[in-house]
């Protein structure tokens, strides 16, 4: 039995290893690293099995760790791929929504100033406040994209304290639940929303005052 008792030993001790080596170098499980530690948890549960058996029946400390369920593993690798696919998938969502729709819209309150400043036989009056009205939508879509930054910023935090391998090996290592963190993400999220919107109702509303007071 002491035999039996030092053989779980060193798996366990190999599959702390495996595990330790992945967070020191910061990176994923490759295919046959889980491999391997499928099969440790196997040969591990077995030895336990085993041990259970031949132990006499009088009760006795152990200080063998408690059984992982087989189940666990597969959900927190699912988990875990799910997280890493969500946050590039955010990630590009983010870049392209910088990149085209914030542009453009600038780019459009930019023109229509040039447009407004330059046409001929109408008062300065007239043009004036239709011009502040574009001005309004520029900084609104530049809040837009500022308050963009945050948010995908605030999902970078949260990848960054989901993404931890450990997870894969131990229960307790499992991500919890921040609401502080869920509500930021929310926020800036509408936010963004909202302030696009106003931005690009800014263009209408200049063309309605330019129509409105010309004469």
């Amino acid at each position: 039995m002491d035999e039996l008792r030092a053989r779980i030993q060193l798996l366990i001790a190999e599959r702390n290893e495996l595990a330790a080596i992945c967070v020191r170098e910061h990176r994923e499980f490759v295919d046959h690293e889980l491999e391997r530690l499928a099969l440790l948890d196997a040969s591990i549960n077995s030895a336990l099995n085993a041990l259970k058996f031949l132990a006499p029946p009088e009760p006795q400390p152990s200080q063998v760790p408690v059984q992982i369920n087989p189940d666990y593993r597969l959900v927190a690798k699912a988990y875990y791929d799910a997280n890493r696919d969500g946050y590039k998938f955010v990630s590009q969502l983010v870049g392209d929504y910088g990149r085209w729709l914030v542009t453009t819209i600038a780019a459009a309150e930019f023109g229509g100033m040039v447009l407004i400043g330059n046409l001929e036989g109408i008062p300065w009056s007239s043009k004036e406040p239709a011009l502040w009205s574009l001005v309004v939508g520029i900084v609104l879509i530049f809040s837009c994209g500022l308050v963009t930054y945050f948010n995908w910023s605030a999902l970078a935090e949260l990848y960054d304290k989901r993404n931890n391998v450990n997870m894969l090996v131990n229960p307790d290592a499992f991500p919890r639940d921040d609401p502080k963190l869920g509500g930021r993400i929310k926020f800036t999220y509408v936010s963004a929303i909202v302030l696009g919107a106003l931005s690009v109702l800014s263009i209408p509303v200049a063309a309605g005052i330019l129509s409105w007071l010309t004469p």
